[in-house]
């Protein structure tokens, strides 16, 4: 028996949906100011 590529193919609507879904809120209000830092940056407490 030989293998064989498809004839043909189908193609059908959908949609990918999470199972379940959750909002995210920031413990206090407000909004960042400045950020001091950059992305993967080693920081320490107290150092300006």
């Amino acid at each position: 028996m030989e293998e064989k590529p498809l004839a043909g193919y189908i193609k059908l609507p959908g949609q990918l949906r999470p199972f379940e879904e959750v909002n995210i809120y920031g413990k206090v209000n407000g909004f960042v100011k400045e950020v001091l830092s950059d992305r993967g940056s080693s920081v320490r407490k107290g150092r300006c």
